[in-house]
């Protein structure tokens, strides 16, 4: 166990948080206020403690790097977004980048190929299925905010298609077959429901009772005790 704590990825998440170190010695005032990643320091500095007194210490260090790697890609849109025109950049970026993963486990879901399947879960071009699921779960989550919040001005036309995608994307996840994304995506749909927008209630109501309807959701969902 201890001596998957090297290797590629390790020196990769490395590189990742030491550029991200660079960028905050350059550019102090990016993060100046931030709460969010003072709280990110402050858990991360806890951690850091925990290396101490770990009885695997290289597998402990491994995740704290992990957890550093998230905090680092989280701070970077404070140094590359300077303004509004920086930020619909990044956004059309990020739903672009969504197409190909997601062809591919389309793909997936009509051939089973081996390669795109772990067994009866899809896993497209991820290295598990949970993986995918989560990918999935966020770009459902950045999509729905595209369209609810009109940060872009979308044609007419791409309308249905983008609201197509995102159904897609449900039918994506449910082939996965990861429990744990399915709670997220339902709690993060319910809280949004319960704060912002009442009539997504119905909505989410409705669809619920749909995928409740489908026996690979309910078989999932049965045996989780």
């Amino acid at each position: 166990i201890e001596g998957g704590a090297g290797g590629i990825g390790a020196l990769l998440n490395l590189l990742v948080v030491v550029m991200v170190l660079l960028l905050i010695a350059r550019q102090p005032q990016a993060l100046k206020g931030n709460r969010t990643m003072t709280a990110w320091a402050v858990f991360l500095t806890l951690a850091a403690l925990t290396v101490f007194y770990s009885q695997l210490p290289k597998m402990t260090f491994k995740l704290l790097l992990n957890l550093s790697t998230y905090a680092a890609i989280f701070a970077v849109p404070f140094f590359i977004v300077k303004d509004e025109k920086g930020k619909k950049f990044w956004i059309k970026i990020i739903l672009a980048s969504s197409f190909l993963p997601l062809a591919f486990a389309n793909l997936g879901m009509v051939t089973q190929h081996p390669l795109l399947n772990a067994g009866e879960r899809l896993s497209g071009t991820f290295s598990h299925a949970n993986i995918l699921a989560f990918y999935v779960v966020f770009i459902i989550m950045f999509l729905f905010y595209v369209l609810r919040m009109r940060i872009l001005r979308i044609p007419p036309f791409m309308l249905p298609l983008l609201w197509l995608y995102i159904v897609d994307l449900f039918a994506v996840l449910v082939v996965t077959q990861t429990r744990g994304a399915w709670i997220s995506c339902a709690a993060m749909f319910l809280i949004y429901g319960l704060l912002k927008e009442r009539k997504m209630l119905l909505v989410f109501a409705l669809v619920a009772g749909l995928l409740l309807s489908v026996p690979l959701v309910r078989t999932r969902l049965a045996d989780l005790t």
